[in-house]
């Protein structure tokens, strides 16, 4: 297995290497991570949305969403959370904080993008209305719910979001083999969802998808874009930011590199 100090150091090059696409490119993969994350969210929906009890709903859609990062990893798309990770290049004075936080902010338009074109293919398909339209109540009340955390409750929860995110993608690296990579992946994703922490790009998904929900149905919900950006996906990439960056991304060169730096 690939030493924690060896994984560490190989993001020292990734970071390198995502910071140097252009603009147009970072957006373009974080397009289809978006879609990625948006089908994971919908699946996720649909595994959960006639069971009765809660538990087990929440188990069913645990096991289904950790595909949209599998989706990721394998066609080397760009997520705005792992991409969290870049810190690690920064600290070790091989980047720019510039670049990565160009390239931040890039994936993350390109992954809002994909979520909501997901959205809106999944509006003009008719797909809110499976099951007797209980998809559809189901997409409701996820977004109603989601936007009734506090803004602690929201930062808190994004932060153990990416804690999970950005270590299931740090330790996918201990390995070179596809299925041992993914297998790695899938336990840390089952296991944020499972216990229902916050993940803004996924929220980019679950609150429009309650709103379009919502206009196809023709019920009436309190859920607004707008609202729904200030209050839920705001705090939650701030924690998001906090887990990634500053725990994970921070801990680990912090641990594996700088200390083993000033031991040298």
């Amino acid at each position: 297995m690939i030493s924690s100090k060896e994984i560490t150091t190989e993001f020292i090059n990734i970071g390198i290497k995502k910071s140097r696409y252009s603009w147009y490119y970072q957006i373009a993969l974080g397009f289809f991570a978006g879609i990625f994350i948006g089908l994971a969210g919908i699946g996720a929906s649909i595994a959960a949305a006639t069971v009765v009890n809660p538990s087990i709903a929440k188990l069913l859609s645990a096991l289904v969403f950790p595909f949209g990062l599998l989706m990721i990893v394998l066609t080397q798309t760009e997520l705005f959370t792992s991409n969290n990770l870049i810190i690690i290049s920064v600290m070790e004075k091989k980047n720019s904080i510039i670049k990565m936080v160009r390239n931040l902010v890039m994936v993350y338009i390109g992954n809002a993008l994909g979520t909501l074109f997901v959205v809106a293919l999944l509006f003009f398909s008719n797909t809110f209305h499976f099951f007797n339209n209980e998809l559809g109540q189901f997409a409701i009340q996820i977004a109603e719910a989601k936007s009734n955390v506090s803004f602690m409750q929201a930062v808190s929860s994004g932060i153990l979001c990416n804690i999970l995110v950005c270590f299931a993608v740090w330790m996918s690296y201990a390995t070179k083999r596809v299925g041992a990579k993914l297998f790695i992946l899938y336990f840390p994703i089952m296991l944020f969802v499972l216990c229902g922490f916050e993940h803004s790009i996924a929220n980019f998904y679950y609150g429009p998808a309650g709103i379009a929900a919502s206009i196809a149905l023709g019920v009436e919900t309190n859920v607004r874009f707008f609202s729904f950006f200030l209050q839920n996906i705001l705090p939650v990439t701030l924690g998001n930011l906090i887990g990634g960056v500053v725990i994970v991304g921070l801990g680990t060169w912090g641990l594996f590199l700088h200390h083993n730096q000033t031991k040298a």
